[in-house]
């Protein structure tokens, strides 16, 4: 039996001067930035699409199907909390369709 179980990493800091950032749109799905989560000193980054559930709808923390596969994954090849940092190509999370395009598109 595995001893694995999933945690909410901690995140780490958006930079002063994005944290309002509104370039690409996202900021009007109302989710909040998320620059990344881990260790930013890790030996390891793992670059996703965008950060995934980190509150439900009452605001309590939890850690997404994404996010705990991943974990897994790193548990079972012997890599450490501390091994990895999670960051994303979208720093907010979409919750309605958007024009990928644009989003996606070099600042």
């Amino acid at each position: 039996m595995s001893t694995f179980c999933p945690e909410l990493w901690p995140e780490d800091p958006t930079p002063d001067n994005l944290e309002n950032c509104r370039e690409c749109g996202l900021d009007q799905h109302g989710s909040r930035m998320v620059w990344g989560e881990g260790n930013p000193e890790a030996p390891i980054m793992v670059i996703l699409d965008n950060p995934g559930a980190r509150e439900d709808r009452q605001g309590d923390p939890v850690v997404c199907g994404t996010r705990q596969t991943l974990q897994q994954a790193a548990s079972e090849a012997g890599l450490k909390k501390d091994d990895l940092y999670v960051t994303y190509i979208l720093k907010r999370r979409p919750v309605r369709a958007y024009n990928k395009d644009e989003v996606r598109k070099p600042v």
